[in-house]
């Protein structure tokens, strides 16, 4: 994430962020200039560096576009957009394209002082490695967590071929909010849904991939339980914390974004809605 940063997650709207670049789609050559029929070469037009090779299916549109077409929709979705904040990242080189919105004014207690607000979160990139996506999802402020949901709140999934399109209705934005609403009543329910260590710590070696990333979500578990409590949403916190906090390389933004991907299957999963019919 840039480091220019307001509560570690997020800059200001109005905030210099790593800057688009142009782009441009090319025929392919070989290594003695002949075209390679069938194929494209994205590259960048100011520093004439490749970044990626499509077939011929494959159609460009720049990442401020897409960002463009997104946020005109959101301003004429009627959603209150007072201090929004707004959180752009790229990584390998600029080939993927990482963006977040967060509305305060949707900000709902969920127990205590744990409040949370909506939030989108658009994914973007020149390599194929992902579509045009954008979810909605929350942004969690006692501990800056971020997590994505699945298609209760917001989903769209678009692949860039000749039928590309970038508009979005705007008035799937404004059903967003009541969405949200519900996605917060579960929430509440979550925190008082109280669970023992054994039913926590084996949910998440059941869940875990490896065993470094189950002893790292038990760990902290045993040290938020002393913070806050031993319920779901302590389970799902766990869970946004490492997709949001965890150890990562340097490619950050890009394994965030994969990882909260990762939370999103977990928390939609059947072992997790088993874990809250025995809490």
């Amino acid at each position: 994430m840039p480091e220019d940063t307001v509560d570690g997650v997020f800059t200001p709207m109005n905030h210099q962020e790593k800057e688009f670049f142009p782009v441009e789609l090319t025929d392919l050559h070989d290594e003695v200039g002949r075209k390679v029929e069938g194929w494209q070469l994205v590259r960048r037009v100011d520093t004439g560096m490749p970044l990626h090779v499509h077939t011929a299916s494959y159609r460009l549109i720049p990442f401020e576009e897409n960002v463009s077409s997104f946020e005109d929709s959101l301003h004429k979705s009627g959603l209150d957009l007072t201090d929004m904040r707004v959180d752009s990242d790229m990584s390998h080189n600029g080939c993927r394209h990482f963006r977040q919105y967060v509305l305060p004014s949707y900000r709902e207690q969920i127990r205590g002082e744990d409040d949370i607000s909506l939030r989108f979160l658009m994914w973007d990139s020149y390599d194929g490695s992902t579509r045009w996506i954008t979810r909605g999802g929350f942004y969690q402020w006692v501990c800056a967590n971020l997590a994505v949901t699945g298609e209760d709140i917001l989903n769209i999934s678009r692949k860039h071929t000749q039928n590309f399109n970038n508009k979005v209705d705007h008035e799937k934005i404004t059903d967003t909010v009541a969405d949200y609403t519900r996605q917060v009543e579960l929430y509440r329910k979550f925190a008082g849904m109280e669970l023992t260590d054994i039913q926590a710590t084996n949910f998440f070696e059941k869940m875990s991939p490896t065993r470094k990333l189950a002893e790292h979500l038990t760990n902290k578990w045993v040290h938020q339980a002393n913070d806050y409590g031993k319920t779901l949403w302590d389970v799902y916190s766990v869970l946004t914390n490492y997709a949001t906090h965890g150890e990562t390389g340097k490619d950050k933004a890009n394994t965030i974004a994969q990882r909260q991907e990762f939370v999103r299957k977990i928390v939609d999963s059947k072992p997790f809605n088993e874990l809250a019919l025995a809490a």
